[in-house]
């Protein structure tokens, strides 16, 4: 015979173990008396399966939902908790997924309160608009645009009229500006969310500048930043 345990406070199923005969009411009665614990019982609880726990409530079993350790998130605030309690989410709560929880903090706007859960409607045209609308904003703050391509206005190595104030020197030396000395970017597709993957796909380099064409580069970037900082 078995003996199965139970949390004195919540009734969630503990484990078994074999019972022990009570020595004096097995002879007294002349039969197999288990001795049963505090918080045990001979009753076997039910199968149950994943994300479900056993709770022994009144003299018996109940099977209930179990997501301990998985992540939710409030669908109102948006906050990411971990479950700690066995039992129904809360109304307000919905199980996510490890990746699920990452992308809802990175990317908050792609999801919805749709029937009282958080949807993904990053298939919706809306959201796409909304999406191409901010990356756009997002893309004229950091980039200028000239005749040639886009110029990043903050680079690895400082400013971009700082690297075209550098290469000044060498065009007025050499009297033409190298090939690849200056990394231009494509025209973005802002219904793309705007990656460093996606962006070094848009990249590209400079073929050779006379000094005629490098001076029109320098004015149209200055001109370009003049107008950025205003904006600001």
């Amino acid at each position: 015979m078995n003996i199965y345990s139970y949390n004195g406070t919540t009734g969630e199923y503990i484990g078994f173990s074999e019972a022990y005969a009570d020595p004096l009411e097995s002879k007294k009665q002349g039969m197999f008396i288990p001795i049963i614990p505090a918080n045990s019982t001979t009753v076997a609880p039910p199968e149950f399966g994943e994300n479900q726990i056993p709770v022994f409530q009144n003299g018996v079993w109940n099977i209930i939902p179990d997501y301990r350790g998985q992540k939710q998130v409030n669908i109102l605030t948006r906050e990411i908790t971990e479950v700690k309690n066995p039992g129904e989410l809360e109304p307000e709560f919905q199980l996510v997924s490890e990746e699920l929880a990452d992308d809802l903090q990175k990317n908050p706007n792609k999801y919805e309160v749709i029937d009282g859960h958080l949807m993904d409607i990053s298939n919706g045209e809306k959201y796409k608009q909304a999406l191409a609308e901010n990356n756009e904003r997002y893309w004229n703050k950091k980039f200028i645009q000239t005749k040639y391509g886009w110029l990043k206005i903050n680079t690895d190595s400082g400013t971009i009229l700082s690297v075209l104030s550098s290469m000044e020197v060498i065009v007025k030396m050499k009297g033409s500006l190298p090939a690849n000395s200056i990394s231009f970017y494509s025209t973005p597709d802002f219904t793309k969310e705007l990656s460093e993957e996606y962006l070094d796909t848009l990249k590209f380099r400079n073929e050779e500048m006379d000094f005629e064409t490098f001076q029109k580069l320098f004015n149209e970037a200055a001109e370009g930043c003049l107008e950025r900082f205003k904006g600001e």
